[in-house]
This record gives structure tokens, C-alpha cells and sequence, in this order.
């Protein structure tokens, strides 16, 4: 797993995860932040196609809403998008959205301190806010998010080339490739900065 980004400062700290971490098989509570607000996470975990939808945002999900700290708001544009995350509920930093306006959406994402996504919809918006993002993208493109995006990151599976913008095969093996570890560091840095 690679990660393109115009931040120094991020690529340093991604490097050093690389040689440190070695990509541990357990999430681990190691998140330090020089303010002890409250973070709020905006997750956008569906797509208009399946093979576009990142597998591990549960996992993920799951390991940070062990930080008390940490509030995740997940939206989706249809209520059965959301079955698979209403086990969750029970959390009291977790929040199911669906059915959204556009103008509510917005509001969300410009009083998130991050929004994680792998479809192109709501990437647009988060860059339109303003707003720090991780976009999980599988395989490079010159679509990708990064390239006309300075407050984003991408992440990418190594080896993958895609022919075209849908290349479907593509990236559905390179999004399995992306560990939850991996972004879970990502999401680390990215609030404790």
C-alpha cells in the first residue's frame, strides 16, 4: 500500500509507519492529539458500484469508536446502505445518516475534522469544503482526488494500472489490498496534526 500526498509532513510520517509497524495485525488506541476536543469522522462507506466500495470500513469503524474521543458520523445516500453498520448504534460516538439533502451533507462535512471515502461524489464536496479527506482509491488515476487536491491523500494498492477510470478488476483486487491497519494510521496522523 502506497500513499500519494503534498504534505511533507505526512509523507514523513508514513514513511516512518513503513519501518516501525510492519502493518500489525491489531489496531491499536495510539492516537495523541495536542487538543483534547472532541474529532468527528464523517464516513462515506457505499459507492454507485460495488466493486468501487473499499471492504474493511467496519474493522476500521469498529477501532475507532474505541476512542471515546472520536465521533463518527457515517452517511449513505439509501437506509439499506446502512444495514451492515446499524450493530453499531449501541456506540455513543456513532451515528447512522442517510437520506441526506445536499445542503445537510455539506454542513456535515464542513464541521468534520475528516471525511474518508471512496467515491468520487462526496470526495468532490469534501475538496468543495475545504475539508481534510482520505480517499480511498485502490488504484492510480488521473482522476484520483490528489491530483487537484491539496488538503487530500490517496491511497493506492501497488501494481495495479488501470486502463481506464472503470477499470471494474482492477479496482476491486487493489481495494482488498488496503489494510484497515493502514488507514487507521492514516487517520492517526491526520487528526493529530
Amino acid at each position: 500500500t502506497y500513499v500519494f500526498s503534498q504534505s511533507k509532513n505526512l509523507s514523513l510520517k508514513i514513511s516512518k509507519f513503513n519501518e516501525n509497524y510492519k502493518f500489525k495485525n491489531t489496531l491499536q488506541k495510539d492516537f495523541i492529539y495536542k487538543d483534547k476536543c472532541k474529532k468527528n469522522i464523517v464516513i462515506f462507506p457505499s459507492g454507485q458500484f460495488d466493486f468501487k466500495i473499499w471492504p474493511y470500513y467496519k474493522p476500521l469503524i469498529i477501532s475507532l469508536l474505541k476512542n471515546h474521543f472520536i465521533n463518527i458520523y457515517v452517511i449513505a445516500a439509501k437506509e439499506k446502505e446502512l444495514d451492515s453498520y446499524k450493530d453499531l448504534v449501541n456506540y455513543e460516538n456513532f451515528f447512522l445518516n442517510h437520506s441526506m439533502n445536499l445542503y445537510d451533507v455539506q454542513k456535515k462535512i464542513s464541521n468534520s475534522d475528516l471525511v474518508i471515502t471512496n467515491d468520487s461524489g462526496p470526495k468532490h464536496l469534501t475538496t468543495l469544503c475545504s475539508q481534510k479527506h482520505i480517499s480511498i482509491d485502490g488504484y492510480f488515476s488521473s482522476w484520483s482526488t490528489v491530483s487537484y487536491c491539496n488538503s487530500c491523500i490517496s491511497i493506492f494498492s501497488p501494481g495495479y494500472e488501470a486502463r481506464t477510470f472503470f477499470s471494474t478488476n482492477s479496482r476491486f483486487k487493489s481495494l482488498q489490498e488496503i489494510s484497515p491497519e493502514f488507514v487507521y494510521f492514516l487517520v492517526n496522523s491526520f487528526l493529530s496534526d
